[in-house]
């Protein structure tokens, strides 16, 4: 995963990578943009962030306990905002 945040302005891009083993490439499976502006408030587009428990963890999940970890658009966008306050105070 990488996660890059503009400092300029209100703008996160996270990026899920995941390695292609036919190929021997990684590739990009994921891609979610959260940014603000001042006439359209905070967007999102890609979302929601799914991050499979098995890449994560390295082992297969005992479900039902063990799931995905998924952070919900509204989760994202909070998230930024809080970060966004911080950066731009």
């Amino acid at each position: 995963m990488a996660i890059q945040v503009n400092r300029q302005r209100p703008m996160i891009d996270i990026k899920m990578w995941v390695w292609d083993y036919v190929n021997g490439k990684s590739h990009r499976s994921h891609h979610i943009q959260v940014s603000e502006s001042e006439t359209d408030g905070v967007n999102l587009s890609g979302g929601p962030l799914v991050i499979p428990f098995h890449l994560l963890f390295l082992r297969k999940p005992q479900t039902p306990r063990e799931t995905n970890v998924v952070i919900d658009e509204e989760s994202l966008q909070k998230i930024a905002e809080w970060g966004w306050d911080m950066q731009f105070q």
